[in-house]
């Protein structure tokens, strides 16, 4: 999954909008402010009232993408990485998922935040993702 403009290495936030009205507003901004209170960082009910509305024009207006930044050239070549990613996705792995059971794959961890997972498949063998 990737967020908006994360192909391009934006720094651009993307905060979750909506356009609700009424009490399903009121409901989605409380209850976005709830979620947020089991984080440390949003103990405080100040620090929660920070959180952006999501049913504000100006959150939605701040979610927009810079897309003159695909002109410079470390967006361009995150942008194309992600392209090449993609095709090895369509053209080895999307093949493959189509015999893959849904409790056939096992993990090992390999370290701090690596791990590495493997999919048993009766007609296409293994599919691992590589370690890191």
């Amino acid at each position: 999954m990737l967020f908006m403009g994360e192909e391009w290495g934006t720094r651009q936030p993307f905060p979750f909008f909506c356009d609700f009205a009424g009490e399903l507003a009121d409901a989605v901004r409380n209850g976005r402010r709830a979620e947020f209170a089991r984080f440390p960082e949003f103990e405080d009910p100040a620090q929660r009232e920070r959180i952006p509305d999501p049913t504000a024009r100006d959150t939605f207006l701040s979610a927009k993408l810079p897309w003159n930044e695909l002109d410079e050239q470390d967006h361009a070549e995150w942008l194309a990485w992600y392209r090449r990613i993609l095709v090895v996705r369509r053209t080895e792995i999307v093949p493959r998922l189509q015999g893959l059971g849904g409790n056939s794959a096992s993990y090992e961890a390999l370290g701090t935040g690596a791990i590495q997972v493997r999919w048993g498949s009766a007609t296409t063998g293994h599919l691992s993702s590589p370690p890191t």
